[in-house]
């Protein structure tokens, strides 16, 4: 091999990895800017939000027979308390899937199953009060509705 083909392989070695470089790092900013969560790329966001004075929540709440509302509330200090952020997954699970999952947030939210007729999972748009530093709920739309068995009517078969 003569001394200009090892400097033409040696140029061609450097295109090639600039080019991978490049690419690399064009991908890199692609994906931050479009935020994209593509794993293993990743917009960067990991624990950061834009905080504003608005926020749009999603909250589990069970339905008695009467029509009373209590919203169930994970405990922190519990393995499902961490779990909330599967609600957005109720809209799309079979009834069977979204079954077990209302079942098990009743149980790791104190509600005892038998007293509630269905558990509404809803959009909630918040907006916090700049005096009291204090959410308050702007408008609330139903996403979806699970019924449950509940409780048996007396008499009934």
């Amino acid at each position: 091999m003569d001394e200009v083909t090892g400097v033409q392989d040696d140029a061609r070695e450097r295109r090639r990895a600039r080019a991978v470089t490049y690419g690399a790092v064009a991908l890199l900013l692609t994906v931050a800017l479009v935020q994209l969560e593509l794993w293993p790329l990743t917009a960067y966001r990991l624990f950061s939000n834009v905080r504003t004075d608005s926020r749009v929540t999603l909250e589990l709440v069970a339905v008695a027979a009467d029509g009373s509302t209590t919203p169930v509330r994970l405990p922190s200090d519990q393995v499902l308390g961490t779990t909330a952020h599967q609600y957005r997954d109720l809209e799309r699970a079979s009834e069977e899937r979204r079954r077990e999952l209302v079942d098990a947030w009743l149980a790791a939210g104190a509600v005892r199953a038998d007293d509630v007729a269905e558990v509404r999972l809803d959009r909630v748009r918040q907006r916090m009060d700049p005096g009291s530093l204090t959410w308050s709920d702007v408008e609330r739309t139903v996403v979806v509705e699970v019924p449950l068995a509940g409780p048996t009517p007396e008499g009934a078969a």
